[in-house]
């Protein structure tokens, strides 16, 4: 018996592979260069942002349309601390990435970190994405313009001081805006092994991982409930809201009606889920993704972001609220079992400083 999540991504894909298809049809050629497109699979030409070879550098990557480079939150490594790590992405203005949900076209991010010894890299943080939706009741879930995605780094107890270390990430997209051009790009961070005395310091890019790290959801909020009603559909409520909108994961219990039912006015959400892609009940599956909350009269929340034209755009306006779910389905009847089971990596989002 196939695993639900199997025969989610088997449906993805047949609905991908198209896309893909088309998608290599658009990749930049070997002559790439002379027609303005730099070819992702040579190397780039580079920009040093952190000229003082004392303190960390790191250099942007530019493939195509999107841009990659690493961004650190200290100014050394730290034996035995964790750190965070942003790999922050940026597009052209038109274009978007994509997040790993339960997306109808569209590939994920993915990133391969390359260490030196001892080095542990955590699971990827990712700020909520925002609905995309497409003709046809079709919807994605997106990042428009720029992205910056988190990962906690943890630095052995014997890292040599004084030495300059490099971790390398290697990156992979698909970017799309009315075609689709997959990308790569590895980018790099070379940081110095404090020494016994020394402390860590934030780097001039801390501030920028903040409002990063600000984006990524957080636990469900108090009195937030997630329960089912007797045809076994997953019933959210949050008082005082006056929209709730659910991102669900690609690796979580499959939703109905994506574009229909997971963004509505009101206290009270209710999603269908998948019976066809649901399994038999062997099968454990889980409740897992964003849940959005808009909150009436939220002054500090009310900013709208705008479109490619600069009008403000109602559809991604700042939500009050980001909080992960991760529960089983069902959930509980009285709504008791309604944190997420995914606690987050280390203290303060997954960073010592």
């Amino acid at each position: 018996m196939d695993h639900p999540v199997t025969r989610t991504l088997r449906r993805r894909a047949a609905r991908v592979l198209p896309l893909l298809a088309a998608a290599l049809l658009l990749a930049p050629p070997v002559d790439a260069q002379r027609r303005g497109w730099p070819d992702s699979r040579k190397p780039q030409p580079q920009v040093d942002v952190h000229p003082d070879e004392t303190g960390p550098v790191s250099a942007p990557v530019a493939a195509g349309v999107v841009t990659v480079r690493l961004v650190p939150d200290v100014t050394r490594w730290v034996p035995g601390r964790t750190h965070l790590l942003g790999v922050a992405f940026r597009m052209t203005e038109g274009w978007h990435l994509y997040w790993p949900g339960q997306n109808d076209s569209g590939l994920p991010i993915a990133l391969e970190p390359e260490t030196p010894a001892g080095f542990v890299v955590g699971e990827a943080q990712w700020p909520a994405p925002v609905r995309h939706l497409l003709p046809g009741d079709l919807v994605d879930h997106v990042y428009h313009d720029a992205v910056t995605l988190l990962l906690p780094v943890q630095v052995p107890d014997d890292a040599p001081a004084g030495e300059r270390l490099t971790l390398r990430v290697v990156a992979d997209w698909l970017v799309c805006a009315e075609a689709c051009v997959p990308g790569a790009a590895t980018v790099e961070l070379a940081m110095d092994v404090a020494g016994p005395t020394e402390l860590p310091m934030r780097s001039d890019d801390a501030a920028f991982l903040d409002a990063a790290r600000a984006l990524v959801p957080t636990e469900l909020p108090p009195g937030v409930s997630v329960t089912t009603d007797d045809a076994g559909r997953v019933v959210i409520h949050a008082p005082a809201a006056e929209r709730l909108a659910f991102y669900p994961a690609e690796d979580g219990l499959p939703v109905a009606d994506i574009a229909g039912s997971c963004d509505a006015d009101g206290e009270r959400l209710v999603l269908t889920p998948d019976d066809t892609l649901r399994g038999g009940v062997d099968d454990a599956p889980r409740l897992r993704g964003v849940l959005a909350i808009w909150l009436v009269d939220d002054d500090a929340h009310d900013g709208e972001t705008t479109d490619a034209s600069g009008e403000a755009d109602e559809e991604h306006t700042r939500p009050s609220r980001v909080a992960r779910v991760d529960i089983p389905y069902p959930p509980a009847r009285d709504g008791a079992d309604t944190g997420s089971a995914r606690p987050d990596p280390a203290p303060n989002g997954g960073a010592d400083r």
